[in-house]
């Protein structure tokens, strides 16, 4: 059975990436007749006391959370209106991680959508904000969406493909959006050499079983092998000639001190594309 998307979670902070985090999900609502989340985090109020516990400040704080919570009301209220969806909208407090993992189980969330922050990864790390650590902890896939991007619908799809483990059922909520959008899907495999067999063997029995199984969204599917040592690189060069709209990446992202060393794959693929790209684990 197919996966049904029926709830989209947008994060916001009214950024440019943000607002088009939310130009995605609202065209993505519209297609999938889903409802669309919106999650302001804020941060905890950790003022020691006795100053935390000042009535005045106490109650500065209060008018300032009312009055984000009107505007974001009316937001949600103006997106409902406008594009004919049905939109919701959540003001917490908390770990930015933590919390959006949360809101993501209570409201059985298909899908979540982040911007991507242009900020070194130290400091987003620092913040507990960094996209790498969002898709580790959040049980649904990730959707990152660029500052730049202008892509609202996804008619081609690239699903890169190397010695890396890609199992078919965490693909499942790739089907609808290849179904709504009538998408064009390249399975593309890198290798770093014709002459290794086994690595061969591998990715194409991988894109021989992703193409199986996304077979029964869309027949326009085409394959192709590249040998290359710059496998993250040629990803994105490969994303590029054939003007794909969506990368599908496979597995976590390298988190904490690890992620300062040399970038994997996939964090290079997140970090660098110009696109936006969906990981599933």
């Amino acid at each position: 059975m197919k996966k049904v998307i029926k709830n989209i979670l947008v994060a916001i902070n009214f950024s440019n990436s943000s607002e088009n985090a939310i130009k995605i999900g609202i065209s993505m609502c519209k297609r999938h007749k889903a409802a669309l989340h919106l999650l302001k985090v804020n941060k905890e109020n950790n003022f020691p006391y006795p100053i935390g516990k000042n009535a005045l400040l106490i109650g500065f704080r209060l008018e300032s959370m009312m009055a984000e919570m009107k505007s974001l009301e009316s937001y949600a209220k103006q997106l409902e209106e406008t594009h004919q969806i049905k939109c919701y909208y959540h003001i917490e407090e908390g770990s930015f991680t933590a919390t959006v993992a949360r809101i993501v189980k209570i409201y059985n969330c298909e899908l979540l959508l982040v911007e991507k922050k242009p900020d070194p990864i130290l400091f987003n790390m620092l913040y507990n904000r960094d996209v790498s650590t969002i898709i580790k902890y959040s049980s649904c896939p990730v959707l990152v969406v660029p500052g730049s991007c202008i892509h609202d619908n996804f008619k081609k799809i690239l699903f890169p493909f190397w010695l890396k483990k890609f199992n078919c059922p965490q693909l499942e909520v790739t089907l609808p959006i290849i179904e709504k959008n009538a998408s064009k899907v390249i399975l593309f495999g890198a290798i770093k050499s014709n002459n290794d067999l086994n690595e061969l063997n591998v990715v194409n029995k991988l894109m021989s079983s992703v193409h199986k199984f996304i077979s029964f969204a869309t027949k326009n599917i085409e394959t192709e092998l590249e040998n290359t040592k710059a496998t993250a690189k040629t990803v994105l060069k490969k994303a590029a000639e054939n003007k794909s709209d969506l990368i599908v990446i496979s597995g976590n992202v390298k988190t904490g001190l690890s992620a300062l060393g040399k970038q994997s794959n996939n964090r290079f693929i997140i970090n660098n594309s110009t696109v936006p790209v969906l990981s599933v684990k």
